[in-house]
């Protein structure tokens, strides 16, 4: 297409939005006989078996195969012994920061689980319910590892709270070399 300027005209313009309204809606447009058609051709086709299958009562609400199944602690480890480290089919040959490491642990992901019961999902400086929220450390991830998972080193906080602490995002880092 050519390059410069081109002027936009009413009608042009109308024609953009009646394309965009097909786009959206598209069976909006169709008329009676057309959507009469469309359901006549429908009958007798074969629909998937997962289609029309109820759901049970024991199924209702989940969606994900695991979705809600709690497993126990050694039942975890011995997963991640299987499936970890070396067995694992992604192994590099162990690039993973240790920090990244701790903080996918299943451990960690308990301590954090453990924080938020604790505080009642509720923002510990606002008060905010039920915001997206972050388990914070209160005294440093990176300089106190004994203290990683007890849970009275960790508060319940939102997102912009979060933020104003000394320890958000590599602030406390700065200040210590500062």
């Amino acid at each position: 297409m050519p390059k410069g300027v081109y002027i936009r005209t009413d009608e042009y313009r109308q024609k953009q939005r009646e394309a965009m309204a097909r786009r959206i809606n598209p069976g909006k447009n169709k008329s009676e006989e057309t959507k009469q058609k469309i359901s006549a051709a429908q009958i007798g086709v074969k629909k998937s078996p997962e289609f029309s299958k109820k759901c049970s009562e024991r199924m209702k609400g989940k969606t994900g195969f695991f979705k809600g199944k709690q497993h126990s602690l050694e039942f975890s480890k011995m997963m991640s012994k299987i499936h970890g480290g070396e067995n694992h089919h992604n192994w590099k040959g162990g690039i993973s920061a240790e920090n990244t490491k701790v903080r996918s642990s299943g451990e960690y992901v308990r301590w954090r689980q453990a924080v938020f019961n604790r505080d009642k999902y509720t923002c510990q400086f606002c008060g905010i319910l039920g915001k997206k929220l972050n388990a914070d450390h209160i005294k440093a991830f990176a300089d106190h590892p004994e203290l990683r998972f007890e849970i009275d080193n960790g508060r319940t906080l939102c997102i912009p709270c979060h933020k104003t602490t000394d320890t958000y995002g590599g602030k406390y880092f700065r200040k210590r070399t500062a």
